[in-house]
């Protein structure tokens, strides 16, 4: 439903379904998105954390970075993206996450650096 723009009746529906098993990870990270959707990034941070309690998985660390940094808190994002690269090291995104984290935190500098031409064969 949050993906068709109904993101308000999708926490109705999603908040049935947490009543009846409060261990599906699955609504939690939906509820995440939709609140995201509503503008409300506390309860979305609650949500991922609720789904990463129950299922760490490495795109919710993602996830969770996202809406950390948004909430001006680049520490917290960092460690949630240098989390998802634990579980899964070969993240493209948690590894572009972490450093333009890092990089809009002041945390890492972009230097100029040359590159030379590969040599095949």
């Amino acid at each position: 439903m949050f993906q068709d723009g109904k993101s308000q009746e999708a926490v109705g529906a999603l908040e049935k379904a947490l009543k009846v098993d409060p261990k599906h990870w699955k609504a939690d990270n939906n509820m995440a998105l939709a609140s995201i959707d509503l503008g409300e990034l506390e309860v979305a941070e609650a949500h991922y954390r609720e789904s990463l309690a129950i299922e760490p998985q490495p795109a919710i660390y993602n996830d969770l970075g996202f809406v950390l940094e948004r909430q001006g808190m680049p520490e917290e994002a960092a460690e949630a993206y240098r989390k998802a690269l634990e579980l899964d090291p070969e993240s493209a995104s948690a590894h572009y996450n972490l450093g333009a984290s890092l990089v809009r935190s002041g945390q890492f500098r972009l230097q100029s650096t040359g590159f030379e031409p590969a040599t095949l064969g």
